[in-house]
């Protein structure tokens, strides 16, 4: 569950940012702490999702599909369509 929130809320960084232009070009890539920022918690998600002693602790497993990870990039696409089609 915390790794879906995850997803979801990194293709919110740039959705959010597209109040009035597409949440692509430019303006979405000239900050790169934005991306440092998504990579550490990338890090940090996988870390505590994957590790095996951490399990115990917030209830995971280890047989975790990454093809799970489809669903929540499949609702950010779609998070960013609506955001594109908002600015139209």
């Amino acid at each position: 569950m915390y790794l879906s929130v995850f997803i979801i809320q990194c293709f919110n960084v740039f959705a959010v940012k597209a109040k009035f232009s597409f949440p692509f070009g430019k303006s979405i890539i000239g900050n790169y702490y934005n991306f440092a920022g998504i990579f550490a918690g990338a890090c940090l998600g996988m870390f505590i999702v994957y590790t095996p002693p951490l399990h115990v602790v917030f209830g995971g497993t280890k047989n975790l599909s990454p093809l799970y990870w489809l669903i929540p990039v499949a609702f950010g696409i779609l998070l960013l369509v609506w955001s594109s089609i908002r600015v139209l």
